[in-house]
């Protein structure tokens, strides 16, 4: 059976059975439409591959809960949308945590250096 000619929801169905060989054009049919899609947004290849990725991961750790009428691609690009999303409220958490923190350190240093003065 020739596997890249097939539609996605067989693929799917043969993921299902195990199949890592349907997984595997499932990658390549999608790894470089993700990566292109996703390095609009992050500008870094490195990050937007690893993001890439763990979405193909992801989607081999969920096959069983896919159906054949679910639509892969848009699945896929829903995915990487909201996991772009998330470093990048990841990324805003760590700058306030980190202002947060250069702010408690001034308060303790400027208390500290006020005793020992006193």
């Amino acid at each position: 059976m020739e596997f890249k000619d097939l539609p996605d929801h067989i693929l799917i169905d043969e993921c299902r059975t195990g199949n890592t060989k349907a997984f595997d054009i499932l990658f390549e049919r999608y790894f470089n439409k993700l990566h292109f899609f996703s390095l609009k947004y992050l500008r870094d290849r490195a990050l937007a591959e690893e993001m890439v990725i763990d979405i193909m991961i992801k989607l081999w750790e969920k096959k069983d809960d896919f159906t054949s009428e679910l639509s892969i691609g848009p699945y896929l690009f829903r995915a990487m949308k909201n996991k772009i999303v998330d470093h990048y409220r990841k990324k805003g958490l760590e700058t306030v945590l980190l202002e947060q923190s250069h702010e408690e350190l001034s308060i303790t240093n400027s208390t500290e250096h006020r005793l020992a003065f006193e």
